[in-house]
């Protein structure tokens, strides 16, 4: 197996794991812990289903109000 196609695979597993972890919370406390976890917006967004601006327009409210670290 290539290493493309291991990375596509560990990609999809992160995905998967991180959907688990946040589900059944709500949008902004999804993007706090895939934050905390140390994903960038553009990977939060990918997971969410959301847009990147959307995303970071979250987490900047979030380390505003100092729960980046909860």
């Amino acid at each position: 197996m290539d290493e493309s196609k291991i990375t596509e695979k560990l990609n999809t597993i992160i995905n998967l794991l991180a959907l688990h972890v946040v589900k059944k919370t709500e949008y902004a406390e999804q993007v706090r812990l895939l934050m905390i976890s140390g994903l960038r917006d553009v990977e939060i967004a990918k997971i969410l289903g959301k847009t990147r601006n959307n995303v970071a327009v979250t987490m900047s409210k979030l380390r505003k109000m100092g729960t980046k670290a909860k």
